[in-house]
């Protein structure tokens, strides 16, 4: 853990620096999605309330990853014991996993409202369904040490690489295909 931190320090720090610069663009994409989702909900806007919230959740729960890792990449320069880097190290592990929750949940409804409303693509409801079950099954890393399921795991890149792919996707159908509110039908004057 000391020596891949201190190899890559520099490298662990522009990523974190990354992305807590985007963290206000993930926000403000999470508000966008929330109103775009609710023109095909309607009035309740359980569904998109819940993929707002969710993906803020997930927001947070990056910034505090974040926040270990930069603690972690700091403190290169100094003397640490090993055992205290294996527990934040270790913490960075259980936040990176427990973050696939919130994401899952986001995607989840994200796909509800768009297969039943298609006010996103039905494909892009379909992908995210998939990738909300991935998501979740992802979060089994918690209980497993190795193989495919750990971050830094083989399906982890899978996951990564894909979640691009769905931003690109989601924000180009709300640019391109965007629905207009329901019109509720004016009273006849008689």
């Amino acid at each position: 853990t000391v020596a891949f931190v201190t190899t890559y320090r520099t490298e662990l720090l522009a990523q974190s620096l990354l992305f807590v610069l985007s963290a206000g663009a993930y926000l403000w994409f999470f508000g966008s999605l929330r109103a775009f989702l609710r023109r095909g909900e309607g009035q309740a806007g359980t569904l998109s309330d819940i993929a707002y919230a969710a993906g803020a959740v997930w927001t947070g729960l990056q910034m505090v990853f974040q926040s270990v890792q930069v603690t972690l990449a700091m403190a290169t320069g100094r003397s640490m014991e090993p055992a205290i880097a294996a527990m934040f190290s270790n913490l960075a592990y259980a936040l990176s996993v427990v973050a696939y929750v919130p994401l899952a949940a986001m995607l989840g409804a994200v796909a509800a409202v768009s297969l039943r409303s298609r006010v996103l693509p039905a494909w892009i409801g379909w992908l995210s369904l998939v990738m909300a079950a991935a998501h979740l099954a992802m979060s089994a890393g918690i209980v497993v040490d190795t193989g495919p399921l750990v971050p830094g795991g083989a399906l982890t890149y899978l996951l990564y690489l894909s979640m691009p792919i769905w931003l690109v996707a989601v924000t180009t159908a709300m640019v391109v295909r965007p629905r207009k509110p329901r019109s509720v039908a004016s009273p006849q004057r008689v």
